[in-house]
């Protein structure tokens, strides 16, 4: 928007792209001098003539409203489309007026391909930068990565210490069934040999 709507950008960037040269042809025929300086030829493609399209009728010295304009105009009116190129203007002229929408038309380009340019330089910025500048600062990160081996290591001596009493009690449990089963073999074994010692008493 800004580039579009700054005569300064557009006067001092953007016309001295589109504009041929700098210095202005002169003429002495006053058919083709152009009405800000009656030494240049309005068809030299110099800034000057560039930017003189771009006027405004009642905003220039020598675009005086007084002379230009209706007395009842309120508003100062463009150089190019309401004098050069209106017939009922004192400042009509086919040839300077094609000549105007033609420069017109180019400075339009220029200024679009400047916009296009800027648009994709910032682009490129912004990704330089998002690359250069991480969203956190490193000692962050170091810190979350820091908590998060904390909480890891927390939940791993907690499963150890789960795991461990499982197994201890598991153990527990099969020791007092080993346990069980000799004293119920030791209790089987005197019991078999006092039947056996009943027999054989029993015989003699």
């Amino acid at each position: 928007i800004v580039a579009y709507t700054s005569p300064k950008l557009r006067d001092d960037a953007i016309i001295p792209l589109a504009a041929e040269t700098s210095e202005c042809q002169t003429t002495d025929d006053p058919a083709w001098q152009a009405l800000s300086n009656a030494n240049v030829s309005f068809l030299s493609d110099c800034t000057a003539n560039y930017r003189d399209c771009f006027a405004e009728i009642g905003g220039e010295h020598w675009l005086p409203g007084v002379k230009f304009l209706s007395p009842d105009a309120a508003t100062s009116r463009a150089y190019t489309e309401d004098g050069l190129c209106d017939t009922s203007s004192v400042l009509y002229n086919q040839a300077h007026c094609e000549l105007c929408r033609l420069r017109m038309d180019r400075v339009s380009m220029y200024l679009l391909v400047f916009v296009l340019l800027l648009e994709h330089l910032l682009v490129i910025l912004k990704f330089a930068l998002a690359w250069l500048v991480p969203d956190k600062p490193r000692w962050v990160v170091q810190g979350e990565a820091r908590q998060l081996f904390l909480a890891e290591h927390r939940a791993r001596e907690a499963w150890k210490s789960t795991h461990k009493d499982h197994v201890s009690g598991r153990r527990s449990r099969v020791s007092s069934m080993l346990k069980q089963r000799e004293s119920r073999r030791g209790v089987e074994e005197a019991e078999e040999i006092m039947r056996v010692s009943s027999f054989v008493s029993a015989q003699l």
